[in-house]
């Protein structure tokens, strides 16, 4: 199998929750043997949504296969 490329979009890093969801991320994927990017909006829904365009507008060779994310609350 081809090894992957996730992103994985959260909130904050200032809530325990969601940095052990990053850190679990990056374990799991380490142990199936894929690469994954984990990135934090601090809260900012425009910059989330910025942070994923910028990821998935790269050459084809150099994107995540996956994007999974955790929608800021608000206006998102």
């Amino acid at each position: 199998m081809n090894k992957l490329r996730f992103l994985v979009s959260l909130p904050t890093r200032d809530n325990d929750f969601q940095i052990e969801q990053g850190h679990s991320a990056t374990l799991t994927a380490q142990r199936l043997g894929h690469d994954v990017e984990v990135v934090y909006a601090d809260n900012d829904t425009v910059r989330q949504s910025t942070q994923i365009l910028e990821k998935i507008q790269v050459p084809a060779d150099a994107r995540p296969q996956a994007v999974v994310f955790e929608p800021i609350r608000g206006s998102a």
